[in-house]
């Protein structure tokens, strides 16, 4: 197993690809950028994971998913939602 990280896009919807059963383990900012770590076997099949970022304010949908972490983010503050992982 592995601890691996992953620049995240300030973008609604966004899909990562990460080893199948990749455990997401924290984000935060890190010079700037949104960082995303997670912890994986770097030998299992890639997939593509969907995160959805909801602002404060703004309605969660009743999907949105299993909560991340929260990240402030100059005046904005951000709330990670993991939708879970999806083929290719």
């Amino acid at each position: 197993m592995i601890i691996f990280k992953e620049k995240l896009i300030r973008s609604e919807i966004q899909r990562i690809r990460m080893p199948r059963g990749s455990k997401l383990l924290d984000i935060q900012i890190q010079d700037s950028e949104i960082m995303l770590w997670f912890l994986c076997d770097p030998n299992e099949e890639c997939v593509n994971r969907v995160i959805q970022i909801i602002g404060t304010g703004n309605r969660i949908i009743a999907d949105a998913g299993e909560y991340v972490a929260t990240v402030v983010d100059g005046q904005f503050v951000w709330h990670f939602f993991d939708k879970g992982e999806i083929n290719a």
